[in-house]
Formats: structure tokens, C-alpha cells, sequence
């Protein structure tokens, strides 16, 4: 994969992966990329989320990521896209003005029922098999709680394009975040189930700034294939310029239909 002059991501190989454009209506000023942004969207349902988005002027991320690893980018890399709200990296608050956002389908926290001790809960109180979650305890909290696994297809997909966005941008692991990086009194993405260091540890082996380790490397809270997600429909609401706000809100809506 490579970012080409105009921002838009292309594939090398056509075997790389799936990538495709939905050019969003919420695209800001000419930017200059300085760190790159990892969110979990809380929802489940790739082509819902990429329309929601594209289709707002208050919202919107550089990138979403499904569960197959197929990628949609619906703003160019070097103009300003909505995705961090409140934040700060390295003194520097409105981290949208210089940053490139990756939204990862996944559902993130999950929560445990009565009825059946196999199946968690989302935030809008779909289920999710166990087999399909890690339990750990995110390194800004406290306690330990479920989360949905993210799959080895999408965390490959994701180390793709971040290779290339930094290749483009010359950017280091060190520039590689989540969002509970830049908000941590506010966010918990992408979670303790998004395996960070094993990530940022592979991409320097690509980007040739790290050793390959002689020990695999095995990350927890990955499956290496996941079923279909259910559809969710309801109108978008607006908010400040943090998606994963607007897409709990937009969950918590659909519940009360």
C-alpha cells in the first residue's frame, strides 16, 4: 500500500487487500500529518458506519477498517477530517489538526448477562460469544472487563496502511496512538484488546527501525476470522467532533425505537 501525491491511499499489489473511496462531506483544511490516531467505532456494522460518517459535516476519520480488513478512506491524508474531539498529544491540543484517524469496526467494552454465561452484551445490548472477547484490564482503569476481539485480518489491514502512512509522512511508532492516548480521562479506545505493542513492534520491523524478535510474538484479543455483524439503522445525530460519541449515541437511539 502507498499514499499517493493527492492523499488517497493505493494498493501496490492487488493482493495486498480491499480498499475503496466514500468521500466525506466533513472534509477541513490542508493539513500536516504528525501522529495517527487507532479508535474502535462501538458499533458493528462496516458499511452503516462509512455512510454515517461520510454523510456528516461534523464528523468524519481519514480511514474505517472492517472485519474482513476491508478499508474505506473517505478523506484525503493531508486534509483535516473529525474524529479526536477534546485531545492533546505531546502539549498540542485540537489533535485533528495534525493527525490521521483510523476508525476499527469493533464494538469494544462488553458486559456480562444472567441468562446466559457464553454470551456478552454490548453497549446496545447485542450479543457477542465469549470466544469472541478478551477479558483485561485497560491500562487507564482499574478493574478488568470484556471486550470484543479484534480479528487477524483487520489488525493486518490496519499495520498495512499504517506502514504506508508513515512511509509517506515520516512518521515513527512513537507517532502511532489510540485515542485513550490523547483523551484519557474521556476514551478507552481502541482497548485493551487491540494488541498495541506487538503492533507497533511489527510495523518498525517494517519500517526497518526495530529487530525481528527470535520469540513469536503471539498478541491476545485477536481472532483470526469473525462472522457477519448485524445492520443497524437509525438517523445520525450530531455532536461534537468525536465519532465514537456520535456512534454510542446513535446505538443507544436504535435502542429506544
Amino acid at each position: 500500500m502507498k499514499i499517493n501525491e493527492a492523499g488517497w491511499l493505493e494498493l501496490s499489489d492487488p493482493g495486498e487487500g480491499t480498499i475503496s473511496r466514500q468521500k466525506a462531506i466533513g472534509i477541513g483544511e490542508i493539513t500536516v500529518p504528525e501522529v495517527v490516531v487507532l479508535h474502535y467505532t462501538a458499533s458493528g456494522h462496516f458499511q452503516h458506519t462509512v455512510d454515517r460518517l461520510a454523510t456528516s459535516p461534523d464528523l468524519s476519520v481519514h480511514f474505517v477498517v472492517g472485519r474482513a480488513g476491508e478499508i474505506v478512506q473517505l478523506v484525503p491524508c493531508d486534509r483535516r477530517a473529525y474524529h479526536a474531539g477534546l485531545s492533546e498529544w505531546k502539549g498540542k491540543e485540537r489533535v485533528n489538526a495534525f493527525s490521521i484517524g483510523i476508525e476499527i469496526i469493533n464494538w469494544g467494552w462488553l458486559k456480562a448477562q444472567q441468562t446466559n454465561q457464553d454470551l456478552l452484551l454490548t453497549h446496545v445490548d447485542t450479543e457477542v460469544h465469549k470466544t469472541g472477547a478478551v477479558f483485561s484490564k485497560h491500562k487507564n482503569e482499574t478493574t478488568a472487563r470484556w471486550w470484543q476481539s479484534y480479528t487477524g485480518t483487520q489488525i493486518s489491514a490496519v499495520r498495512k496502511l499504517v506502514i504506508a502512512l508513515c512511509k509517506a509522512y515520516n512518521l515513527t511508532v512513537d507517532e502511532v496512538v489510540g485515542h485513550n492516548d490523547i483523551a484519557p480521562k474521556r476514551k478507552v479506545d481502541p482497548g485493551p484488546a487491540w494488541p498495541m505493542e506487538e503492533f507497533k513492534h511489527e510495523v518498525a520491523i517494517a519500517l526497518g527501525t526495530e529487530q525481528q524478535s527470535i520469540e513469536e510474538v503471539i498478541p491476545t484479543g485477536v481472532l483470526p476470522a469473525d462472522g457477519p455483524m448485524p445492520r443497524v439503522d437509525a438517523l445520525f445525530v450530531k455532536a461534537e467532533a468525536d465519532i465514537s460519541v456520535v456512534l454510542r449515541t446513535l446505538h443507544k437511539e436504535l435502542k429506544q425505537q
